[in-house]
């Protein structure tokens, strides 16, 4: 392939790095021709916080993956080309699109500015022709889509609204979606996450209930879109798109992209660790899974390659008496056999063999943990979608240990492209594991609390507090006052929230300050707090629970408050312990805020 008009397009656009924003007013910044749009150097200097966020995104890590390299590698040699542009097109899709490649295999030759999902690419879809596979159409004619609808002019480049990048509407989500919903050449629907949000609650039109793609992956802030005169002060979006995969290679901001991931997959999965109450030789335990915060199925993407699985560690005393999902760093989950809850599709070929190639799969076998339906009926109990699994352990322990891990790519799947050749070792050894802090539970009898369990059998469960929203789900939200009191369910405490910290409770992690008091209006030291959070028009919540510091007087501070995205909250506090006056507590009160946007 001859790549001179490559080479010389570099050449021109790497001249853009040199035009200035900072000192000019929005109509006097020198104007960009559509080649040097091409390049994300050329957006940098107007657009410095969106270059670096997205320089250590995945969408800017997707030609430089080795994962994907020896995995486009593999698939071209054993189909006999026959893949094409089939996984090119979306990992260096103005690649494709200029005629620079026609199936990957010169990825390492294309021009920096070739490679990724560039700002140009997204800033210039027009129209999404199907839900899957790249079908979409790009107008390269120096015109940026965007989401404001009055953006403000400049000598730049042309502006024009399009609801395809406006994340309030619903719409912005089919353009993430033709791109993380993949079916093979054989027809099989190996990536689903735009359809599973596409049957889900997130994408009902009601209000409060809907979330587009951006709005959990995209974080707001407030500041400026572009480094220009006359920029007003906003809310704008991030475009770090943090997920689950990471960088393996050398790259930028991967230290900040881990960080962000790992802050979003903490809220994700709520889980509850029960023992039966029995007086058998045998210990029945039962671990419980809800995916709470993905607006998909979790996990997600290329879930073939996902590993999710739960670590499970019984003792008496000091002595491991039994244990489930123990994995070493280089060991691989899936080859610890079938008594480990793995959570990920399966792919199988015309035989039902397993095969982790997704050019041998003939069908799925899938195991993940669904969103909240589309359909959903009133009340909390037509909404299950808990999982559980059910562990025989040969006598009582003392203590549980549970852990919710989470491999971008499974070992097996590593080790597969290792083993033909594809993907250098060292590669292997650079990808992360996650542990899920809703999916840490640590269980004694004493820090239990007795419930029936979800399959009816009586257990000691933990958390103690598990938030499954107030009585009445169809409440509306109480404005937020410094100082408003609400008394517990069974009258036995007030509760005055002198203080939120942000103020009004948003959306993020929040500390809140507050006051308990007796019926007589004496102060209550002793006890302590914790809150959940719980949604009552999706039907979920946070996993993370917040706990309490005395602060003397009857003032306590409680953090986090976790409120991950927008609408209706309930937030639980439950009270409890003796108080130093005496008193026996076990109670609880519901605070309902709305959260903006």
């Amino acid at each position: 392939m001859n790549h001179r008009p490559l080479i010389v397009a570099a050449i021109v656009v790497s001249l853009a790095g040199a035009i200035g924003c900072s000192d000019e007013t929005a109509d006097s910044v020198t104007k960009l021709t559509s080649e040097q749009l091409t390049d994300p150097q050329a957006c940098k200097d107007c657009h410095p916080k969106h270059y670096r966020e997205w320089s250590g995104s995945m969408h800017a890590y997707a030609a430089d993956d080795p994962v994907f390299i020896a995995m486009n590698k593999r698939g071209q040699r054993e189909t006999k080309g026959e893949l094409g542009d089939f996984c090119i097109k979306c990992h260096a899709p103005m690649a494709v699109k200029l005629g620079a490649t026609t199936d990957g295999l010169n990825v390492d030759e294309l021009p920096r500015h070739l490679k990724g999902v560039t700002c140009i690419y997204c800033h210039s879809v027009t129209n999404i022709k199907d839900d899957h596979n790249a079908a979409i159409d790009i107008s390269v004619d120096a015109i940026l889509r965007g989401g404001l609808a009055k953006p403000l002019a400049t000598g730049a480049h042309k502006m024009e609204y399009s609801a395809l990048h406006d994340g309030g509407h619903l719409d912005s989500s089919k353009m993430c979606g033709t791109c993380h919903d993949i079916v093979t050449p054989r027809g099989l629907h190996i990536e689903r996450t735009f359809k599973e949000w596409r049957d889900s609650l997130f994408s009902s039109e009601q209000l409060g209930k809907s979330s587009s793609c951006s709005s959990c992956h995209m974080h707001t802030d407030f500041g400026k879109a572009a480094n220009v005169s006359g920029a007003e002060i906003r809310k704008v979006h991030a475009h770090d798109f943090p997920g689950v995969d990471l960088a393996v290679t050398e790259f930028p901001e991967r230290a900040t992209q881990r960080k962000h991931v790992q802050e979003d997959l903490d809220p994700t999965v709520l889980a509850q660790l029960c023992v039966e109450v029995t007086a058998t030789t045998q210990t029945r335990v039962e671990v419980f899974l809800q995916n709470v915060s993905a607006g998909h199925s979790f996990p997600s993407g290329a879930s073939a390659d996902r590993r999710l699985w739960v670590e499970l560690i019984a003792s008496k005393g000091d002595k491991t008496i039994w244990s489930s999902g123990v994995v070493k760093d280089d060991e691989a989950v899936a080859d610890k056999g079938p008594s480990v809850w793995l959570l990920r599709d399966t792919l199988r070929d015309k035989k039902y063999k397993e095969v982790h190639m997704f050019w041998e799969a003939e069908k799925t076998d899938s195991q993940l943990l669904p969103a909240p339906p589309k359909d959903t009926k009133t009340g909390p109990e037509a909404a299950e979608t808990r999982k559980y699994r059910t562990y025989v352990l040969p006598s009582k322990p003392d203590s549980l240990k549970m852990r919710l891990r989470l491999r971008p790519i499974g070992l097996d799947v590593l080790n597969s492209l290792v083993k033909s050749g594809d993907l250098d070792p060292k590669h292997v050894k650079s990808h992360p594991t996650f542990d899920l802090a809703g999916g840490a539970l640590n269980w004694t009898a004493a820090g239990a609390k007795e419930k029936t369990t979800p399959t009816g059998r009586k257990a000691l469960c933990v958390p103690k507090l598990l938030v499954e929203g107030a009585d009445d789900p169809l409440a509306g939200a109480d404005p937020y006052t410094p100082g408003m009191s609400l008394k517990t369910k069974n009258g036995q405490v007030t509760v005055r929230l002198e203080k939120s910290d942000p103020a009004p409770p948003a959306e993020g992690k929040n500390t809140w300050t507050v006051k308990l008091h007796d019926p007589n209006g004496k102060a209550l030291d002793g006890l302590s707090i914790e809150a959940g959070t719980w949604m009552p028009d999706h039907h979920h919540g946070s996993p993370i629970i917040g706990k309490s510091k005395a602060l003397g007087g009857g003032r306590y501070e409680i953090s986090p408050i976790e409120l991950f995205m927008p609408g209706l909250w309930e937030i639980t506090l439950g009270v409890s312990g003796k108080a130093t006056s005496g008193i026996a507590i076990d109670d609880k009160v519901v605070f309902r805020f709305w959260v903006a946007e």
